[in-house]
């Protein structure tokens, strides 16, 4: 055997050496752990042991952990007795290691206009505390808006590689799939073809199954991303098995703002991608799902149709309500999460509350609780990440990867007209998606098909080079 060969077994980077050595030396104490059956030691070998994972690969051993549970939340999966649930530690660990991983290998980059935008709206939205109705629910909500903000920053400053988007994107499917097998396999309690919505519960948790959409759509997208731009048939398979459990999921959610986010999402694929056989074939295999769903569904879609529910589920009557606030919170609004508060003004009167109250809209929400201003910030922000995708396309750029993530990202906007989400994990993560997507689409000429976004063959040391 030659020296040379000898010395190039031994020549590996130095982070792949130090994952090998965590691992060597946490084994012996690992199996203690276990036989001792300490779980403190156990947790905390645990945590030292993904220090070194995390650092040799930041994005997917994070960033993509945090996608992956994220639909999770719908079905209150990961969740304690409390409400918490395990995407809020996970989110803070992404930042940390985005923000130590962008310092130290130099990812950094500009962040978008966006940014300056959503920074403006959250400076915006803390300064409403100095007029606020309720001062306690304003600061109640800040520290959960900060720390969206602060991961969507720190993430769409950060510049993945491709292989690093495309393992997110996977993990955001597989997320999505997920949660919606759950939905699917537990269906609606109390749902009866009098439209009765019914609570999704899952062990002894209940969740609103109006927030899957929003878990969903995105996912549902980059699915499709799949079917269309893979081209072997087992990959091609496994992305048309994820469609049809993340559509099944949203239809047995019964939710008809999720319907009609799903079909201006497949329109926007249909634009951006013109006519394909994969996507009709997509098509199909919803349109058979949705046959197979009881028949609550049918009753519950009929009832906008038959004028038996004119109203939305009370949507149009709160949002009356809302409109009627403006007159007086129209300007500077009543305060970061005080729609209830501004609410009970006008309907106390009537012997009602506000208390339980939801906007089921952003833009009225937003309006209400940040007046004019807030508003204003809100759509510059959203029309600056819509813009730089169509400044990438001007330019040629594009592909299937950026028009599937554009497409989700309608799909929550068409959602946003319909539920006040603003503040979850879901509508903060589609537009780091489409940042990501925008940045990368000009980078190869290979930028016509999202071709590994469930490629199996892609191992974790490549998805972090």
């Amino acid at each position: 055997m030659k020296l040379n060969s000898v010395t190039r077994a031994w020549d590996v980077p130095l982070s792949s050496g130090i994952v090998l050595f965590v691992a060597l030396a946490l084994a012996p104490l690992f199996g203690l752990a276990l036989a001792w059956e300490s779980w403190i030691i156990l947790g905390a070998t645990v945590m030292v042991a993904l220090v070194p994972i995390g650092v040799r690969w930041p994005v997917v051993s994070t960033f993509g952990l945090y996608v992956l549970v994220v639909p999770l939340d719908s079905v209150k999966l990961l969740a304690d007795a409390g409400g918490t649930t395990l995407s809020k530690p996970l989110g803070v660990l992404a930042a940390a290691v985005l923000a130590g991983a962008g310092l130290m290998e130099r990812r950094f980059g500009r962040p978008p206009m966006a940014a300056l935008f959503w920074g403006l709206f959250m400076v915006w939205a803390t300064l409403s505390a100095m007029w606020t109705i309720n001062p306690e629910k304003t600061f109640g909500r800040l520290p959960t808006a900060l720390s969206l903000f602060f991961l969507y920053v720190i993430a769409v400053s950060i510049r993945p590689s491709r292989k690093e988007f495309r393992w997110v994107c996977l993990l955001v499917v597989v997320g999505g799939a997920i949660a919606a097998a759950l939905a699917y396999l537990y269906g609606l309690e109390g749902a009866t073809e009098a439209s009765v919505r019914g609570r999704l519960v899952i062990g002894d948790r209940a969740s609103n199954p109006n927030k899957l959409g929003t878990a969903l759509i995105v996912p549902l997208a980059l699915a499709m991303a799949g079917v269309v731009g893979l081209h072997s048939p087992p990959q091609r398979a496994m992305a048309l098995g994820f469609l049809g459990l993340i559509g099944g999921g949203m239809f047995i959610s019964m939710s008809r703002s999720a319907i009609v986010a799903i079909i201006a999402t497949i329109s926007v694929l249909l634009y951006r991608l013109r006519v394909r056989w994969q996507i009709l074939a997509a098509v199909v295999v919803l349109l058979a799902l949705a046959a197979t769903m009881p028949d609550a569904f049918f009753a519950r879609m009929s009832r906008v149709f038959t004028g038996d529910d004119d109203t939305g589920s009370g949507r149009t009557e709160i949002w009356k309500v809302g409109l009627k606030a403006l007159e007086e919170f129209g300007l500077f609004g009543a305060g970061l999460s005080n729609f209830q508060e501004a609410y009970s003004i006008y309907v106390v009167p009537e012997g009602l509350s506000g208390h339980g109250v939801t906007a089921h809209n952003v833009y009225l929400l937003v309006w209400v609780e940040l007046g004019f201003v807030g508003l204003a910030l809100m759509l510059a922000a959203l029309g600056c990440h819509l813009l730089a995708v169509h400044r990438a396309r001007k330019e040629g750029r594009g592909g299937v990867a950026l028009a599937a993530v554009e497409a989700g990202c309608v799909g929550v906007l068409v959602l946003t007209l319909f539920l006040d989400d603003i503040w979850r994990k879901e509508f903060w993560l589609a537009w780091i998606l489409l940042t990501w997507a925008t940045h990368l689409a000009g980078q190869s000429d290979d930028n016509t098909r999202l071709s590994s976004l469930t490629a199996t063959q892609v191992s974790p040391r490549q998805a972090g080079s």
